[in-house]
């Protein structure tokens, strides 16, 4: 028998049979690490051990992740599958046959998403994942602002000069939100960022990107005592970037992007705060 550990407040210990551990099962591939632990538990535990590895929302409305394979930090817990052990019994005509220990098989890998911290929350946590789609659009630009190179005379009337604007899509997915903020992601669809946005690995810079709002389904997770609740969501963010930022307009005079406003002093788009949306 192996030392014993407590894992989410469950005593339990790595399972042995035959004089040899039954965890320690390791795959690697270009894209994927792999592992395998086999726990032993009280029956009676099994579902709050089962939750402390499997991760997910609380009944603060925080988050908890999965569970970390010890040697291979990056491998969180992906399946659990249970077996009973040891002396069974029923308690009664309607009642599950019940053991007096049960044994955990579970399964670790390396997930497409990442841990993080939520920026709208410092102590909770979301599991993301983002995706970029950049594209171009044409622009045409009034001609009355160009002269021709070699002799500076305007350019006519039907000459008319383009320009092509960098622009992205931009898409974060958040699994298993525990309580997304509805009503600030309501406020926040339609305008633009009022300053540097990173989350993840992408940075975009004031102004330049336009909250287009956000698609979600419920997702059923276990709650502490085993029972299925709806305590989660799948949110998938979306964003327009444009390389001018939302709130400028091409100036004939200057043959520059520039910023326009009206004489009230309104901008087209209203600027938020994006990390509030999460």
């Amino acid at each position: 028998m192996s030392t014993p550990i407590v894992i989410g407040g469950v005593n339990c210990y790595e399972l042995w049979r035959d004089g040899r551990p039954e965890s320690g099962r390791e795959s690697f591939s270009r894209d994927k690490i792999r592992a395998r632990r086999i726990i032993r538990c009280a029956w009676t535990d099994r579902l709050t051990l089962t939750r402390a590895l499997m991760g997910g929302a609380t009944s603060s409305g925080s988050f908890a992740a999965p569970a970390a394979y010890p040697d291979i930090s990056t491998a969180l817990c992906a399946t659990v599958e249970i077996e009973g052990l040891g002396k069974s019994g029923q308690a009664g005509t309607d009642s599950q046959v019940s053991y007096t220990d049960a044994v955990l098989d579970v399964g670790y890998e390396t997930p497409d998403y990442t841990v993080s911290t939520n920026p709208n929350d410092p102590n909770g946590r979301l599991l993301l994942t983002e995706s970029t789609d950049y594209h171009a659009e044409f622009v045409t630009t009034p001609t009355a602002s160009f002269v021709w190179t070699s002799d500076q005379t305007p350019l006519p009337p039907d000459a008319v000069p383009g320009k092509v604007m960098g622009m992205a899509e931009y898409v974060i997915d958040a699994t298993r939100h525990p309580n997304p903020p509805w009503e600030a992601i309501k406020q926040t669809v339609g305008t633009v960022n009022n300053g540097p946005f990173l989350v993840l690995s992408r940075s975009w810079e004031d102004g330049k990107l336009l909250f287009l709002g956000t698609h979600d389904s419920r997702q059923f997770i276990l709650d502490p005592l085993g029972n299925l609740t709806v305590k989660a969501y799948n949110v998938t963010y979306k964003w327009a970037y444009r390389s001018e930022r939302w709130n400028t307009a091409f100036r004939p005079d200057t043959g520059q992007w520039e910023d326009f406003q009206t004489p009230a002093g309104n901008q087209l788009y209203k600027t938020g705060n994006h990390y509030s949306v999460f």
